[in-house]
């Protein structure tokens, strides 16, 4: 399969963090464990430490929270999330993430939703 080379350079951002998240726990446990959710040309990542917290980086483009992503967390038994990482405000990025916490319910948040801190001009924007 040939990848893209915009697709290639997410997959390797994704890669570089959880490196970095890796790094950052001091040694590689086993349990921990980056899944690339397929969602097309649009990005979404979620990390599972070995002490079971969880990130969902990215939520797709609009319609694959619904779609792809919740499917996918509840295949792991997943019924909330600790963080919610945005990495920038395009659609393709963030069009999914209110689908996810419309469905777990704002409450499955157990830490915090990060993202840029200013806001953007979209539909895709307004509805996240």
């Amino acid at each position: 399969m040939k990848v893209d080379p915009v697709m290639r350079g997410h997959l390797a951002l994704w890669a570089a963090l959880a490196l970095l998240l890796t790094l950052a726990a001091g040694e590689v446990q086993a349990g921990f464990s980056v899944h690339i959710v397929d969602v097309g040309q649009a990005d979404a990542c979620l990390v599972i430490s070995p002490t079971g917290g969880t990130m969902l980086i990215d939520g797709g483009d609009n319609g694959d929270g619904t779609s792809t992503v919740v499917p996918y967390l509840q295949g792991y038994g997943l019924q909330a999330l600790d963080y919610i990482v945005a990495t920038h405000y395009h659609a393709d990025h963030i069009g999914g993430i209110d689908e996810v916490v419309s469905y777990l319910g704002i409450d499955s948040v157990r830490v915090a939703v990060y993202d840029r801190g200013w806001s953007y001009t979209s539909a895709t924007y307004t509805s996240y």
